[in-house]
């Protein structure tokens, strides 16, 4: 039997080094379909609301899987989701087709 998950919202302020703050809501919860821990995050950048991603918790995101999803640039995204794995390492067991970026989500070229 899976361990219950007490879900939760935090409010997130990103400066990943790449000159851009990123308002974030970070959520965890569970699937009230299949019961599976989900993570998820919100970037405000419209104020009050924007772009929003959903993954089961400690997944690996594939880069052309997220890209395909959020209307979020690809700059951005990275640094968005390493700011996350970073934060919350039990969210995200790796980040796929990134490998472009560092670990903060800097392009390396």
């Amino acid at each position: 039997m899976p361990i219950p998950i007490t879900p939760f919202v935090k409010h997130l302020s990103v400066e990943p080094g790449n000159m851009t703050r990123y308002e974030l809501l970070y959520s965890v919860y569970e699937d009230s379909q299949y019961g599976v821990p989900h993570c998820g995050f919100t970037w405000l950048w419209k104020g009050t609301g924007g772009e929003t991603f959903v993954w089961p918790k400690g997944s690996p995101i594939y880069s052309t899987y997220v890209c395909e999803k959020v209307n979020i640039n690809r700059t951005d995204l990275v640094a968005i989701l390493c700011a996350i794995k970073k934060r919350y390492p039990e969210s995200i067991s790796e980040l796929i087709g990134f490998e472009e970026y560092d670990e903060n989500g800097l392009y390396r070229g």
